[in-house]
């Protein structure tokens, strides 16, 4: 029987929190079962989250199977494994194309392939499937976890079907747990593939759907350097490998404030209560703190915006100022500068163009994201910068 330390978590559907990286079980899975270390990492405790959540549920036997949803040939795969009876690994696999690591006519080698440490073949079946439809009979497995695929489904229809078909293919007393991203904000943020959850509509989901989730969402995160907003992407500035691929806990990507989450649904037949969300606004006020502070800091004076030639021209990342005046220049030879606004959603729209040479302005507004294209300008010869205009 695996054997762990006492968890100091006390509900294992939660926000992603610095401190959960310090807790002694947590710990103990990531350097023992998923072999890497304890970093600053939101993927790294989505994995950990997961395994210690299916222990805590008396999951992780070996007469207990399992299913693997969007998995790809993540690292949890191989820790959850050796552990039980089989995993069945589900993704796209050649399915539709276009999906990074996964255009493959043979799931199984490829996930053998990728495995970090070796484990038995005949406790992996690798299947291409789609999470809304799962081919499997009634209650086939003890548990089922997915690693921050279910926001790239759809739309809310799909994500309820997603959450009925694993009702479906679970047994009575069966444990579903995945990760996502929660949005500090009132709503959903609806980018098609790409939804950031606000949590209320995240329960919400779980509610209408026939599984049950564990009674209180805990969204309060406590006070710590790392808990707060962090850029998400460096090398949107230039900074190639800055982050060595560790996403921040609470990321700051383009204007939103973006943390894990894990979510734990179970197959009762019990009465069904819905969820209360807990903490959320104290930990919305703070993230919205330290994402001020570090925009006002970011932009207080000229910050390097990097630029990758697409087609003829050369264009930045879509990036956020906040709301006020902006200052940008680009140095070195182009023929024309265009600035586009557009919101998270909507197409982009033309807000400057000009030929002349010297400071762009303009007036940044909050809900709108701003663009940079540099027409007919040498690559290694041009470098675009911007700050907050001092008025």
């Amino acid at each position: 029987m695996l054997q762990l330390p006492k968890s100091q978590i006390a509900n294992f559907q939660k926000l992603s929190d610095i401190y959960d990286l310090f807790d002694p079980a947590m710990d103990a899975v990531i350097r023992d079962h998923l072999r890497t270390s304890p970093v600053h990492s939101r993927r790294t405790w989505e994995f950990a989250i997961i395994f210690l959540a299916l222990h805590q549920a008396g999951h992780l036997h070996p007469q207990a199977r399992g299913l693997a949803m969007g998995a790809g040939t993540e690292r949890l795969i191989y820790a959850i494994a050796p552990l039980v009876d089989k995993a069945v690994i589900t993704d796209l696999y050649g399915m539709f194309g276009g999906w990074k690591g996964l255009d493959t006519p043979d799931p199984q080698k490829l996930i053998m392939a990728k495995a970090p440490w070796p484990v038995a073949e005949e406790k992996l079946q690798a299947l291409p499937m789609d999470m809304r439809d799962l081919k499997f009979p009634d209650e086939s497995f003890d548990f089922c976890w997915s690693t921050g695929a279910f926001e790239h489904i759809g739309a809310d229809e799909d994500f309820v079907r997603h959450l009925n078909e694993v009702y479906r293919v679970l047994k009575p007393g069966g444990t579903y747990v995945f990760t996502t991203a929660c949005v500090m904000g009132d709503q959903t943020a609806r980018i098609p593939h790409n939804y950031y959850f606000n949590p209320t509509h995240l329960m919400d989901l779980a509610h209408e759907s026939r599984l049950q989730a564990n009674p209180v969402f805990d969204c309060l995160l406590r006070d710590h350097t790392l808990n707060q907003a962090r850029l998400e992407r460096p090398e949107t500035y230039g900074f190639l490998g800055a982050n060595n691929g560790v996403a921040p806990l609470v990321a700051l990507r383009r204007g939103l404030l973006i943390i894990g989450n894990s979510v734990v649904l179970t197959k009762s037949s019990a009465r069904k209560v819905r969820p209360v969300v807990k903490g959320f606004a104290r930990t919305r006020a703070m993230a919205e703190r330290s994402a001020r502070s570090l925009m006002g800091k970011m932009w207080k004076d000229w910050m390097g915006l990097a630029l990758t030639l697409q087609e003829d021209a050369l264009r930045s990342e879509p990036q956020w100022f906040g709301a006020g005046p902006v200052e940008a220049q680009v140095l070195g030879g182009y023929s024309e500068v265009r600035v586009f606004s557009r919101g998270l959603v909507t197409p982009e729209q033309t807000l400057v163009t000009t030929s002349r040479k010297g400071p762009i302005r303009f007036e940044a507004r909050d809900d709108l994201l701003y663009t940079f294209r540099v027409s007919k300008a040498n690559p290694d010869a041009v470098v675009l910068r911007a700050r907050h205009a001092r008025v």
